[in-house]
């Protein structure tokens, strides 16, 4: 998909964009991110270039049974409010449409939220009432070194945006 100099495309991360991606995670309040290895293994990534220069990136991971996680979302910084966001998320939920998955992403950037509530999923704010997949692959996600130690660094550093919302939709 190409528009306005922006190009949508399906392809794993290069050692170079992840470290590009990985800086702007770190300096981010609202995400603790993926390890090294995590970013290397995803093979269903839609990268966003502005002419020529990467712009951000979502990552669908599935899980579960029929599951797939609509997450790692990023934009740098430079290319925000270019609706960049708003065309990596449709992308990723068409692709998750295309191969019959569920779809589950969770947020605490208002911007990603904005867009979350405009679209065609149920929203809570209650771990509690997501379906028991999402709840197992939610903890077994948290429960990792690597986001742990994040968590606590930018809990220590940073000011979260707000409330963590949820999002998920069975096809």
């Amino acid at each position: 998909m190409q528009k306005d100099g922006l190009k949508i495309i399906k392809d794993k991360l290069t050692n170079s964009e992840i470290k590009i991606i990985r800086s702007e995670i770190r300096e981010s309040p609202d995400m603790t991110g993926y390890s090294l290895s995590e970013l290397l293994q995803h093979r269903n990534v839609f990268k966003a270039y502005k002419n020529n220069e990467l712009a951000g990136a979502c990552i669908n991971s599935d899980f579960g049974e029929n599951w797939t996680e609509i997450g790692g979302f990023i934009v740098l910084h430079k290319f925000r409010r270019q609706e960049i966001g708003k065309l990596l998320y449709r992308t990723g939920f068409e692709d998750a449409i295309k191969r019959h998955k569920n779809i589950y992403i969770t947020s605490r950037n208002p911007a990603m939220i904005r867009i979350l509530k405009n679209s065609d999923l149920k929203i809570t704010t209650s771990f509690l009432k997501l379906p028991k997949e999402i709840q197992l692959h939610s903890l077994r996600f948290t429960v990792n070194w690597f986001r742990f130690w994040e968590a606590i660094r930018k809990t220590i550093v940073m000011n979260k945006s707000g409330r963590l919302i949820y999002g998920y939709k069975k096809l």
